[in-house]
């Protein structure tokens, strides 16, 4: 049988894995927060559902999921708030295209494009969601500025 390790001793495993989660603990922060941010009646995800992603396997499902109620929390709460966006589906397309490349990560050969390709889609949607949770956190700022 063939040691997945690729030769790094097991304590460089183990800060890379450390390191991997710590990031996507921050990514799914982000995600929790910029729900909080969305008024509970426009949520079709709770923010503590996000969590749900860190579940083997069955994250891989909830992921899609998530994406999907996270763009129709969002468009409700920019079309309540008034708010003028570029998409139709806030993060959607972006969002799936990062789950459908986490789900090809497990096959060979395609496995490492689509760790690289899942990777730059993870980022483009923190780094959306990010902004629009900085849009929503702007928007009340400014209203209870009145």
């Amino acid at each position: 049988m063939e040691n997945a390790s690729y030769g790094l001793p097991d304590e460089i495993l183990i800060i890379i894995c450390v390191f991997v989660i710590a990031i996507f603990v921050l990514f799914l922060n982000t995600l929790y927060d910029t729900l909080k941010n969305v008024q509970i009646e426009n949520r079709k995800i709770s923010p503590g559902e996000v969590w749900i992603t860190l579940t083997p396997l069955f994250g891989l499902i909830w992921q899609f999921i998530m994406v999907i109620r996270i763009s129709e929390s969002l468009k409700l709460e920019f079309q309540e708030r008034g708010i003028k966006i570029n998409e139709q589906k806030p993060g959607y397309s972006v969002g799936i295209c990062y789950c459908i490349l986490c789900c090809f990560t497990m096959f060979p050969i395609i496995g490492i494009l689509a760790t690289i390709g899942g990777i730059v889609f993870m980022i483009k949607y923190w780094v959306k969601i990010n902004n629009y949770n900085k849009l929503l956190k702007l928007q009340s700022k400014i209203v209870n500025s009145f």
